[in-house]
């Protein structure tokens, strides 16, 4: 069907961010799943913080983005990110 191939073309929102090849002094990991939500966990030396970044797509208007973290301290993380 015509349809299903235009659903197979179109990109996923996470095709253009790249995983993380190797950790970091300060980075863990990095993924990003589903429609373009990031997952960022940092070292011990960073806090040991997970944040979730989340994105939010309106027609005509940029990507806003949501921050939320789900491990470590506040004091880690900025102000928009705080629970």
């Amino acid at each position: 069907m015509v349809a299903e191939g235009f659903v197979q073309s179109i990109p996923s929102a996470c095709s253009a961010v790249p995983g993380l090849a190797a950790p970091t002094a300060n980075v863990s990991t990095l993924a990003c799943v589903g429609n373009g939500v990031i997952t960022v966990t940092t070292t011990a030396a960073a806090g040991s913080v997970t944040l979730t970044l989340a994105p939010t797509y309106n027609f005509d208007e940029p990507v806003q983005w949501a921050c939320r973290r789900t491990a470590g301290e506040n004091k880690h993380v900025p102000s928009e990110c705080r629970a």
